[in-house]
């Protein structure tokens, strides 16, 4: 599943919300390629989707996951809960 560039969390949100509303296996890539956001929000709501995929029974296998992201996430103290590949 491939992450469309979004210019406000609301936008990645949007996209976030018709992900998890839909049926998947026991793993989804998630390509964040095209992301573009790396601010703390971004973050924390991707951390957010990841938990409600989980909850769902699948898990979150992240793609393409930028320096920015992984830095931010690294100030917050989260990249070991994000579980990155990077």
């Amino acid at each position: 599943m491939r992450i469309k560039r979004a210019v406000s969390v609301e936008d990645l949100k949007e996209q976030l919300d018709e992900i998890v509303g839909k049926p998947h296996k026991a793993s989804l890539v998630i390509d964040l390629k095209s992301l573009g956001l790396t601010d703390t929000a971004t973050v924390q709501l991707l951390m957010s989707f990841g938990h409600a995929l989980r909850d769902a029974g699948t898990e979150a296998k992240w793609q393409n996951v930028s320096d920015g992201l992984v830095t931010t996430a690294s100030t917050l103290g989260l990249n070991d809960s994000m579980n990155w590949a990077t």
